[in-house]
């Protein structure tokens, strides 16, 4: 009698584990590939909020103002004020202080919805002006600059927003308009450089409060 060969099928668990670590190769490079995109997000989400919400200055004072419109124009503001030194002294660097100051009260304003006013009309044309105010409109001989009417217009609508929007600055916006009005435009900057920079330490801490 012939003999009938049988043969043996090869088993099946090999390739069973072999899928199924194919499957989890694939699974881990996905899984890792999700995190490292999370991990990009947070990173640059903290790092906009350290940029954007957590500035300390000079004097102790630290601003913890969410992001806002106005936010590029109080850094652009900060940069101008940071050698105290100059304010008063340096007529074209006090000049940029106080324009870049009334950008920021003006972009506030408008955040704020703010009526109309002579003031506000003002600050907008100073901030909207390419190159600044030119010596007519910011009147200048030799180191005098005059300012006065700027940071008039200043108060006056800080004024407005802190009765609008912020009852707890009162005391401050009184304080700033009690420094504003001893500013002189018949005296020399340099011979009042000690309110001038007073004017804006509280005009800083007044912008910042209102963007906390």
């Amino acid at each position: 009698m012939a003999e009938i060969k049988i043969e043996k099928k090869s088993p099946i668990w090999p390739w069973i584990l072999l899928v199924i670590a194919v499957i989890a190769i694939v699974a881990y490079f996905v899984y890792n590939s999700d995190n490292d995109d999370d991990t990009i997000y947070d990173n640059d989400m903290n790092d906009e909020r350290m940029d954007t919400n957590s500035n300390t200055y000079e004097d102790g004072y630290q601003s913890t103002a969410p992001y806002t419109s106005s936010t590029s124009a109080i850094q652009e503001f900060e940069n101008s004020v940071t050698d105290s030194t100059r304010i008063g002294t340096d007529s074209t660097y006090t000049k940029t202080a106080i324009i870049n100051l009334a950008k920021v009260v003006s972009m506030k304003a408008d955040e704020l919805n703010l009526q109309p006013s002579i003031a506000l009309e003002n600050l907008r044309y100073y901030s909207n002006r390419r190159d600044g105010m030119t010596n007519s409109e910011l009147p200048e001989s030799s180191d005098v600059i005059n300012f006065k009417t700027v940071s008039n217009d200043i108060v006056a609508v800080l004024e407005i927003l802190q009765t609008n929007s912020y009852p707890s600055l009162q005391d401050e916006i009184a304080e700033l308009k009690q420094t504003s009005n001893k500013i002189d435009n018949s005296i020399a900057t340099k011979e009042q450089q000690s309110t001038i920079q007073t004017f804006f330490t509280k005009a800083r801490k007044v912008v910042n409060n209102m963007n906390t």
